[in-house]
């Protein structure tokens, strides 16, 4: 297994040589030094290319090792158009791309794109932006001199409008009542669909996140799908967290239900709180009455 830094720099070594190659940039969380890192992190490399024909075939990721799997590398994949020059002839425009994951761990998550994309950026912004984080690799034309210093806060938590926080208040409420339904009638699929799917990644993970924004400043990043939410939360919290989860199991899967009620409506009244939004309490209470019941019921059969 690959423990070290050395696929960037393989990368970059290996454009060196290609004079289509004009910049080499590492970026996301390998160039993010508040980011966790570990063997098993991507190295996202964006390529800045004078012609993107050269990379529409599957063989030249094998440069950097041995493939155990990628993500299929056609045509239907990239964002290609064909451009027609002034002489007639055609150019390709638009960026490609493809993931791969070698034999000894490391994963590439290569994009390319167009030189004139980068400039046109710089243009734009006085200079090279990925405010996730960077590192220039390699540049030969000197194209990113003036790039632009990351702040790291394209995603950070953004405090919730009312209306943003009332739409997740009541689409929770309304798909908790789904789950008691299949779960009533012994319907798994169904109801692991709205208990994991629909409540646990979409309605408290967003309420989640909000709570911790707001004891942040609004300067919090939970990470791609909340990956770091269990180093940004009291442990009592994320205890309650894990609760709310379960396996396959009819009466687990009741009780954590009725956890993720509990934890959704005491973390939503307390953003609510915070913000001055007005948490629907009445709509909790009856809600959560009408589980029960179905619950009753679903026991009594």
């Amino acid at each position: 297994m690959n423990t070290t830094n050395d696929m960037a720099g393989a990368v970059a070594d290996w454009a060196k040589d290609d004079e289509n190659i004009r910049v080499v940039v590492l970026t996301s969380s390998r160039a993010n030094p508040q980011a966790p890192v570990d063997q098993l992190s991507d190295y996202d490399i964006e390529l800045f290319v004078r012609d993107l024909q050269p990379f529409l075939n599957d063989q030249w990721p094998e440069t950097f090792g041995e493939i155990l799997v990628r993500e299929p590398y056609t045509w239907e994949l990239t964002e290609i158009t064909i451009a027609e020059n002034p002489d007639g002839s055609q150019r390709i425009e638009g960026n490609a791309g493809c993931m791969v994951l070698y034999k000894n761990a490391s994963r590439i998550d290569f994009t390319i794109l167009l030189t004139e994309v980068l400039e046109e950026d710089i243009a734009r912004h006085g200079g090279y932006v990925n405010d996730m984080g960077y590192e220039i690799l390699l540049d030969k034309d000197s194209l990113t001199g003036n790039a632009v210093p990351p702040t790291y806060s394209e995603y950070w938590t953004k405090r919730p409008t009312e209306a943003e926080y009332r739409e997740i208040v009541h689409h929770f409420w309304w798909h908790i009542t789904y789950v008691a339904k299949y779960l009533h009638r012994d319907e798994l699929f169904f109801a692991k669909y709205m208990l994991d799917g629909s409540l646990h990644h979409r309605d408290l993970k967003i309420v989640i996140f909000w709570y911790i924004g707001m004891d942040s400043s609004w300067q919090s990043n939970p990470g791609a799908y909340g990956r770091w939410l269990k180093k940004q939360l009291d442990p009592h919290i994320w205890s309650d967290i894990e609760a709310s989860f379960a396996g396959a199991g009819a009466e687990e899967n009741w009780n954590a239900m009725f956890k993720i009620a509990e934890l959704f409506g005491r973390l939503a009244s307390a953003v609510g709180s915070h913000l001055g939004y007005a948490y629907p309490l009445e709509l909790d209470r009856n809600v959560t009455s009408y589980l029960s019941e179905v619950r009753r019921l679903s026991q009594s059969h």
